[in-house]
């Protein structure tokens, strides 16, 4: 399985776990607030037969080493960017999720050289989240839960907000056993670092014209409307933009549709071939 071929890059002093499986075109997968959450769409064939697969935990995610790094998006991107140098991979498709998204969008603005082509899949974009008051309220029980030490409490808040409430069933059913577990384990990192660097980041309109790629956005049929409200901004940022709407998925899109993301992917993908 692919997931079995992990091994270790040191990257800021930090040893973090990494995949980099298959042949052709490299494909880099960015995480967003769950190690876990790529690990299912890099085992689907539609991929694995196609493409070289790359794909990093992050500082303080799942089995990742060391202590979170940097506090903010941008700074985020350039770990990443030391990754793919380490690799030494010039050019690149570059995908993420919610926060790795966000990851992905500042990557290809800060590195437009590197980046083939660019999926989006419901990117955090903190001026639309913060207007939805059920998101605002779920986040707001997540931080008092985690504050009572209560991680399990903060999780179920977290996931039944964004993920729906099947969550359990649909989750367990393609992550490695004991997501859960690791997830509340990763509250520290989210909530201390990588919320806050969410939170912060500013991209705008001027920003996302400056990213000429191709562009594939994506949105999760039963996602919450915070999410297809995020899918009609990158319409509006991206006209280039194939615009995706994915069935049976809601914002874990990558856990719950992973065949179904995989085929999107690959074929948005192969239609941009680097030359």
């Amino acid at each position: 399985m692919v997931v079995d071929s992990m091994q270790r890059v040191t990257i800021d002093g930090a040893q973090l776990a990494l995949w980099d499986v298959g042949a052709g075109d490299p494909i880099l997968f960015l995480h967003g607030g769950s190690g876990d959450e790529c690990l299912a769409v890099i085992q689907e064939p539609a991929l694995t037969e196609n493409f070289r697969l790359i794909h990093f935990q992050r500082a303080g995610y799942a089995i990742s080493g060391g202590n979170p790094g940097p506090s903010t998006i941008e700074g985020i991107a350039a770990q990443a960017k030391k990754v793919v140098d380490q690799l030494g991979i010039e050019r690149m498709h570059v995908g993420g999720l919610s926060l790795g998204g966000a990851i992905a969008l500042q990557y290809a603005h800060d590195y437009p050289e590197s980046v083939q082509s660019l999926a989006l899949l419901e990117p955090g974009i903190p001026h639309i989240l913060g207007k939805y008051p059920d998101v605002v309220d779920a986040l707001g029980v997540v931080e008092t839960r985690y504050q009572e030490n209560d991680r399990a409490g903060a999780v179920h808040a977290f996931l039944a907000e964004l993920a729906g409430p099947n969550y359990e069933a649909e989750l367990s059913s393609s992550l490695p056993p004991g997501w859960r577990e690791r997830l509340m384990d990763e509250l520290d990192v989210i909530l201390e670092n990588d919320s806050p660097a969410m939170n912060s980041w500013e991209f705008t309109a001027e920003h996302a014209a400056r990213i000429a790629c191709p562009v594939l956005n994506v949105t999760g049929e039963r996602s919450r409307p915070y999410f297809h409200e995020t899918h009609e901004l990158m319409k509006d940022w991206f006209p280039q933009a194939e615009n995706v709407v994915l069935p049976d998925s809601t914002h874990f899109m990558l856990e719950m549709n992973p065949t179904g993301s995989a085929r999107v992917l690959g074929e948005f993908f192969s239609k941009n071939p680097i030359t």
